[in-house]
């Protein structure tokens, strides 16, 4: 039997459709449409889909921000790989996707995400390519309704850069989910 083929792709206007259905299938949180149009507007290197076997099974979603030094921080606003496809590595593949593109991008210096603390396997993941875990934020999911509305927040720093994102700051600029009802 052949491997299987894992290939990345853009998030445009034919997919984002798709992009948006498989993020409400595979996280409890709801995006709005701003959110899937940042998506779009976000350099390939850090959002982009996953095929495999020419099917699409994944997608990770970061958001550049300015740091206050002028730096650029990435926020990992989404990565998701449906149920059927897990455990074959495409997470991490994903993942590793946007921290092998870091280095050719100067001024990103740091990379950092929430997760629901429901998600061990998840935080799992994170800590085993290098995010620092530190710690949680109370009541980070209180408007989406989640139980426990508590988050992880996870962070990776790249060359000598000090870190901007903490707890004391609330984890900073994250997309606020929503509960279904309001999306």
């Amino acid at each position: 039997m052949a491997d299987a083929s894992v290939k990345f792709g853009p998030i445009h206007k034919n997919n984002v459709g798709a992009v948006e259905r498989l993020v409400h299938t595979v996280l409890p949180v709801v995006y709005s449409k701003g959110f899937y149009e940042t998506l779009m507007a976000t350099p390939e290197a850090f959002t982009h889909a996953c095929y495999y076997n020419n099917l699409f099974v994944g997608v990770v979603g970061c958001r550049p921000e300015r740091r206050p030094d002028g730096k650029q921080r990435l926020y990992v606003a989404v990565l998701g790989v449906l149920a059927a496809y897990r455990g074959r590595g495409l997470g991490t593949k994903l993942l590793q996707s946007v921290i092998d593109a870091v280095p050719s991008h100067d001024d990103v210096v740091e990379v950092y995400l929430h997760v629901h603390t429901a998600n061990p396997r998840a935080v799992a993941l994170y800590e085993k390519v290098g995010f620092e875990n530190v710690g949680v934020i109370k009541g980070y999911y209180s408007a989406a309704a989640l139980t426990p509305p508590d988050c992880v927040l996870l962070r990776k720093v790249f060359g000598d850069a000090e870190p901007s994102v903490s707890i004391e700051h609330g984890g900073l600029g994250a997309p606020a989910p929503v509960a279904a009802e309001d999306a």
